[in-house]
């Protein structure tokens, strides 16, 4: 006769349970694999965007330097005075809700490595912060540098052996002041500091204390070195004096160089951001409107401020 109640036996509870486990611990890998794909896959999809964004701010900072330099072209056909670019920046906002500063400077307002006496040099290294001696040992090795090689120089040639370098002085005139860092004595911050107060486009031996950087004109007027690393990190708004007194009258020297540094800041709402510096030569007969000297990364100067301005909204600020 058929008994619908089966009696199961011991050992066939025992396999249900470990089949049981076995089901249980393969959907728990099953669900960490899975959520480890999507993890990945969602790391994967930020990155893009990310990488996507990076592309737009940069492509967004080239088109605010092209509009700088359009809006330089427009004024100078229009006028024959020459503006005085500071460096001040002019804060606009871009598509998408970017934000950009943009600040143009007359190199002409810097100090030009190759043209600079050894006591300028020497003052301007002081007022970033270093003690006389070296100061004045930094300054002299820069003039070695650009001067060309004679019997005198083979001593300094061998320092930098000494010092383990791979190459010695120059001899020649600096291309760019971004080969101030292969000057033996010159660390990576001190090359920092240094990088935005000088040139190779000035072309004399003095400075335009009216369109000199604000932190170069607080070290050529003995202004705490403190406040001149302050005002090179964040250079506007500042207090700064151009009639100060103190300024060094032997250095001064007046008017325009022909050669512009245009320096962007780009902040895109995402938080990304991009920085470009772009030189050029204004006055070139060989060109119609201007002769790109050089293109830079560049440093940020600006971010600060635009994060601020950001949170009042792009429609706070002007259209570039």
């Amino acid at each position: 006769m058929f008994n619908p109640i089966r009696m199961v036996r011991p050992e066939n509870r025992r396999d249900s349970g470990f089949a049981l486990i076995i089901v249980i611990w393969g959907i728990g890998v099953i669900s960490v694999l899975a959520l480890a794909f999507v993890a990945a896959a969602r790391e994967r999809v930020q990155s893009s965007v990310n990488i996507v964004r990076a592309i737009q701010s940069d492509a967004l900072a080239d088109g605010a330097i092209a509009l700088a330099l359009a809006s330089v072209a427009r004024f100078a056909q229009a006028s024959e005075s020459t503006p005085r670019y500071t460096g001040e920046p002019l804060y606009c906002s871009m598509p998408e809700g970017s934000l950009a500063a943009i600040a143009i400077e007359d190199e002409g307002g810097k100090v030009d490595i190759n043209a600079a006496t050894q006591p300028l040099l020497a003052l301007l290294l002081q007022g970033v912060g270093l003690e006389r001696s070296r100061a004045g040992t930094l300054a002299r090795n820069i003039a070695i540098f650009r001067s060309a090689a004679n019997r005198q120089t083979q001593m300094d040639d061998e320092a930098y052996r000494a010092a383990g370098l791979l190459y010695g002085p120059k001899h020649a005139l600096f291309q760019t002041s971004l080969e101030l860092d292969q000057v033996i004595g010159f660390d990576a911050r001190l090359f920092r500091l240094l990088l935005p107060l000088v040139t190779t486009y000035a072309g004399r031996p003095g400075i335009n204390p009216e369109t000199a950087p604000p932190a170069l004109f607080a070290a050529l007027s003995g202004i705490e070195p403190a406040v001149v690393v302050s005002l090179i990190e964040h250079p506007w708004p500042n207090q700064i004096d151009r009639n100060h007194q103190k300024f060094p009258l032997a250095f001064l020297a007046s008017g325009a160089s022909g050669v512009l540094m245009v320096h962007v800041d780009v902040l895109s709402p995402g938080g990304q951001s991009s920085v470009r510096e772009r030189l050029v030569d204004v006055q070139s007969p060989a060109v119609e409107k201007y002769l790109i000297k050089e293109t830079r990364r560049g440093v940020p100067r600006f971010l600060d401020t635009l994060r601020a301005l950001g949170g009042q909204g792009a429609g706070a600020l002007p259209q570039c």
